[in-house]
């Protein structure tokens, strides 16, 4: 053991280290897009209920961890407040499709219960962070799994969330020009089923976009990928 420890290399451990950061000089900015959906712009359970985005640019790559998902919801009862069974934004959409470069490649079927399942298996301060940060969830009873706060009636708010999807939860990035990202969000087809009892189910969406950061490299690194 004495003689594998003295063979092994020796480095400076990461508190005594005081060099610079390796660099990478190839890289030519790095800033936040957004991503605006196709067709109009007011969705719901009884109008267009199909969200559909196309991210695709001739000269940067995506950075798929990023990705958010920002909207207005719009309480369009005159009487009754509005709230949703989950704390997540997600619970509106039953079905999420991701095709690059024109392949499906991830169709989620059920998707409001898929991720409120994914939900459960994280810690549960960590669901309320996120929750809390979407601004559709409430942190006031510390519980992750109570419904989501209220939207008064006539009232909106804004929401953001990331997109539960195997192909934004990694690392790697996305070279728009040669592999466009389509996104497909379709609604629940009935309200009843993610409404809370004795709530308003006539919402809208509208001011639907999606950020995220991307990346442009100079010239000749894009050449040699």
């Amino acid at each position: 053991m004495e003689s594998q420890i003295a063979a092994a290399d020796q480095q400076l451990i990461p508190g005594l280290s005081y060099s610079l950061p390796s660099a990478a000089e190839y890289v030519v900015s790095r800033r936040m897009a957004t991503f605006f959906p196709e067709g109009g712009n007011q969705y719901s359970p009884t109008g267009v209920r199909v969200i559909r985005f196309t991210l695709a640019d001739s000269s940067v790559w995506l950075d798929p961890s990023t990705v958010q998902l920002s909207m207005t919801m719009t309480n369009n009862s005159t009487t009754t407040g509005l709230t949703f069974k989950s704390p997540s934004p997600l619970t509106v959409f039953s079905r999420c499709r991701i095709l690059v470069g024109g392949t499906l490649v991830e169709d989620w079927q059920y998707y409001c219960r898929t991720v409120d399942m994914l939900s459960q298996l994280n810690e549960k301060f960590f669901r309320l962070a996120t929750e809390v940060r979407s601004g559709f969830g409430t942190a006031a009873d510390q519980n992750p799994d109570a419904e989501s706060s209220a939207i008064a009636a006539s009232g909106l708010r804004k929401v953001t969330s990331g997109i539960v999807a195997g192909l934004f939860m990694q690392h790697l990035y996305m070279p728009l020009k040669c592999a466009p990202i389509t996104i497909e969000l379709e609604f629940v087809p009935n309200p009843t089923s993610v409404v809370a009892n004795a709530s308003s189910q006539q919402f809208t969406l509208s001011d639907v976009r999606l950020l995220a950061d991307v990346v442009q490299l100079d010239g000749q690194m894009e050449d040699k990928v």
